[in-house]
């Protein structure tokens, strides 16, 4: 697999591949996340990961119950890359979101689920 890291003047590439996200500086990268969908959003960070996520904290109040499915697709990211804290806060008494039943089988060393989350 070749690589050329982000010091380098050329793009990364990964096999034969151009990635062109993985060389933005990370300012860029977040200004190009606040404009996708929650979807979409979410698919370009799964994607793009790699390595463990130790501490993870999302607020859901402006995420509509229809949407809970991302949110489900996050906590399966999470489950299977070490995470250690997660913090879920419903901070506007939204909708409530149900946990999946595979984060109940996760170790972690803290959580918390604020209003409405279960």
């Amino acid at each position: 697999m070749a690589m050329i890291s982000c010091d380098s003047k050329r793009p990364y590439v990964e096999g034969d591949q151009l990635d062109r996200l993985t060389a933005l500086p990370i300012s860029v990268k977040h200004h190009i996340q606040e404009r996708l969908s929650m979807e979409e959003a979410a698919r370009m960070v799964l994607l793009q990961h790699h390595g463990a996520i130790k501490t993870f904290v999302l607020e859901i109040s402006s995420i509509p119950p229809s949407k809970h499915s991302v949110i489900d697709q996050w906590m399966l990211l999470l489950s299977r890359n070490g995470i250690m804290n997660l913090n879920l806060l419903n901070l506007q008494d939204a909708a409530p979101y149900i946990l999946p039943s595979y984060m109940y089988d996760v170790e972690l060393e803290s959580l918390c689920l604020e209003n409405r989350i279960t």
